[in-house]
């Protein structure tokens, strides 16, 4: 029961009832839904999950936008699901690569759902105006250091610069209009190259204006968790190995002094952390893959839903697609039988062995949830 309050008072209160219905497999609706409106990208991050997952997507080669899907399977399945009000995230690859970019964004607006974009910033510049016209609620940039950090860990020259022309012109704009929104947010992603810059990179957020930045610790599956998988649950799709070579050498101990000192300090914007972890937790994130975190069972593929660049509905990262909305309503993929068996076995086990570094695992998490409201 202490547990059952704890969700009830930590989660929107909607996901609890797609949680209790676990062992059928039925969830009543999604409370996000994140568009993949496209697998191109002008950055090569080493890191990157799409850079060798676009084949196993079935996404088309050399993330083009042949495999994209039009504007009109875009609102219609927006249309059949607007009614239960989720909240919709655009990423990729680079969204504002995708064509009707803006076109779609104002149709989402027009269905009264809230609206975030993920970007690299690239594109943010000429788009700051629209963005502001069409009421988007949150921009959300990635971020990997200083220029010369970023720039090298992206692979491509100009790019922080980029970032920063298009988050000013948003923030003068919302300044020119009394706006709230967008929010800002960056999202400062950890790596191996970058994770001594952190405080620095609090300073370059405040100074800019930003409202929040996200510390961001990379899910990744390392070779003894993908072997695993592939042969207990190959029925939910075969995998490889995250490109984890960014993540090698990170020293936890010295990001956990650099954390404290960001968070020893006042600050005039807010700080988060995804997922949020103790210091303990943190070494033992890095050091030690195959020791589990976070929640015991994994709730998100009954709150939650992903739409790749050609259609496929899947219910997280792992290869395995429950139906293509260009070919069924979102209402059949949905509760469809495909979607019904991955849940009822993900009830049953709790998580998957892939999920272990999956940052899924704390966003229903009580513990979780409770530091980052308190």
């Amino acid at each position: 029961m202490k547990k059952l309050k704890g969700l009830l008072r930590n989660t929107r209160i909607r996901s609890l009832p797609n949680y209790m219905l676990k062992n059928v497999g039925i969830a009543l609706w999604p409370i996000d839904i994140t568009l993949y409106l496209t697998f191109a990208c002008p950055n090569f991050c080493p890191h990157c999950y799409h850079r060798i997952s676009e084949k196993d997507h079935k996404s088309g080669e050399g993330s083009g936008e042949d495999s994209s899907l039009s504007l009109s399977d875009y609102e219609r399945f927006i249309k059949e699901c607007s009614f239960l009000k989720p909240q919709i995230r655009f990423s990729g690859g680079e969204p504002f690569l995708y064509p009707h970019l803006l076109e779609l964004t104002g149709f989402i607006k027009e269905c009264g759902l809230k609206l975030a974009i993920i970007t690299n910033g690239c594109l943010l510049a000429p788009n700051a105006q629209s963005l502001l016209d069409l009421h988007v609620d949150v921009v959300i940039v990635s971020l990997y250091g200083p220029a010369l950090v970023h720039d090298r860990i992206v692979q491509r020259k100009g790019a922080l610069r980029d970032i920063e022309a298009g988050v000013r012109a948003i923030i003068a704009l919302k300044r020119k209009r009394n706006s709230c929104i967008p929010l800002i947010i960056i999202n400062y992603i950890l790596t191996n190259d970058n994770y001594l810059h952190f405080p620095e990179m609090v300073q370059w957020t405040e100074n800019i204006g930003g409202d929040t930045i996200n510390l961001t610790h990379l899910w990744f599956w390392d070779q003894q968790a993908v072997t695993q998988q592939n042969q207990d649950f190959p029925e939910f799709g075969l995998l490889q190995s995250t490109p984890n070579s960014t993540l090698c050498g990170l020293d936890p101990i010295a990001l956990v002094r650099k954390i404290d000192l960001v968070q020893r300090k006042t600050h005039t914007i807010q700080i988060s952390y995804y997922p949020l972890l103790s210091p303990n937790e943190i070494i033992t994130y890095y050091q030690q893959p195959h020791q589990h975190l976070g929640a015991q069972r994994c709730i998100i593929p009954w709150t939650t839903s992903y739409v790749f660049p050609n259609g496929d509905l899947k219910p997280c990262y792992l290869n395995y697609s429950t139906g293509n909305i260009k070919e069924q309503s979102f209402q059949q993929i949905w509760n469809g039988k495909k979607f019904r068996t991955f849940r009822i076995a993900l009830a049953k086990h709790g998580y998957f062995p892939a999920c272990k570094r999956c940052t899924g695992l704390f966003l229903f998490n009580v513990k979780h949830n409770q530091a980052l409201i308190s």
